[in-house]
């Protein structure tokens, strides 16, 4: 177990922070996207602040799974370096997530292009 409480606090805040720094920067971009691709503005909403979340939980989870490796770690500098590079490797993971889901939903150009077929 961390024996610091200080190393604990850090590893839970800190990439809490960044994924929700991360968050605030694209929410209104996303929020815009999503209104386009849901259709109404309380479903966006919806899809919205799931990806807030999970722009939060992605690095902390990812930080807490690396938890037992820096435990004998005290120089707070290489802590935080290593803190950094995992909360940014977490929120990368849930922003190529959610872009894969994205473009998945979004039609293809030949798609919108093709003529509609009428049924008999």
């Amino acid at each position: 177990m961390l024996s610091h409480p200080a190393t604990l606090l850090a590893i839970l805040l800190l990439p809490s922070v960044c994924g929700w720094l991360a968050a605030i920067h694209l929410r209104q971009s996303l929020l815009e996207l999503l209104i386009g691709e849901c259709g109404n503005e309380a479903r966006a909403q919806f899809w919205c602040r799931l990806t807030v979340v999970g722009m939060i939980l992605g690095p902390t989870a990812l930080a807490l799974m690396r938890a037992e490796a820096w435990e004998g770690w005290v120089e707070p500098i290489a802590l935080a370096r290593a803190l950094l590079s995992v909360s940014l490797n977490g929120i990368l993971a849930v922003l190529g997530f959610l872009a894969l889901i994205m473009w998945r939903q979004i039609p293809s150009r030949r798609q919108a292009l093709a003529p509609v077929e009428k049924q008999p």
